[in-house]
């Protein structure tokens, strides 16, 4: 049962759609610094973000180390079970 009047309609009606991730990342001393940006319904959308997101301090400094990903909704996107790879790797 959805916990907000009309969810489940919401839910059904995303299935099998595709969502778009904003994603900036960067290298640091011994790590990479990643950044969710937000969660889009349209590749247009997740670009206006890009967009939005190169004039932003900081941001502009890697203007080039964005990647908008598309996902399906209520599909798996992790099928190989649990895996821990070491830097480098």
């Amino acid at each position: 049962m959805p916990l907000l009047p009309g969810a489940g309609d919401t839910i059904q009606r995303m299935s099998g759609q595709s969502v778009f991730l904003v994603w900036h990342a960067h290298d640091l001393v011994e790590e990479v610094d990643v950044k969710l940006l937000g969660v889009f319904s349209t590749n247009e959308l997740a670009e206006q973000r890009v967009a939005r997101a190169r004039a932003e301090e900081g941001f502009r400094e890697y203007p080039d180390n964005f990647e908008v990903s598309e996902y399906k909704v209520d599909e798996d996107t992790w099928t190989t079970g649990f895996v821990t790879l070491a830097p480098g790797e």
